[in-house]
């Protein structure tokens, strides 16, 4: 197991518990649609800053979740180079999105469909 005194043992861990709480009994049955299923999750957990036994428990902000994907990634790169994995297999969390994530509050920076007044009239109601 890592080293659960480092971040990244601590981002391994939080992999170690949604694998367990998903049934998920081997790593390459992990596709990305699991990885999704996996943010989900950690979104809706929460923990006490760093790591402390004791304090506010708050969510994950997507910078933490981004920071967990990373590393597993990383660890998932690593035991690919060392033939731990079946062969020709893909990295589920190389195909994520990972940056492209945001916090559901941020504000959307993608195109806009419908410009001020047809937004108004078609999502609010108003004329």
């Amino acid at each position: 197991m890592a080293n659960s005194g480092s971040i990244s043992g601590r981002a391994l861990e939080r992999f170690l518990e949604f694998c367990v709480a998903g049934g998920i009994n081997a790593v390459d049955s992990f596709d990305e649609r699991t990885v999704e299923d996996f943010v989900v999750w950690l979104r809706g957990q929460t923990r006490t800053r760093n790591g402390a036994k004791k304090g506010k428990q708050g969510a994950y902000a997507v910078g933490g979740v981004k920071f967990i994907l990373s590393t597993c990634r990383t660890a998932f790169n690593w035991a690919n180079r060392r033939r731990m994995m079946p062969p020709y297999s893909e990295n589920p969390f190389t195909r994520f999105p990972i940056d492209k994530l945001r916090d559901t509050d941020e504000p959307d920076e993608g195109l806009r469909i419908f410009n001020e007044e047809q937004e108004s009239r078609i999502l609010y109601g108003h004329s």
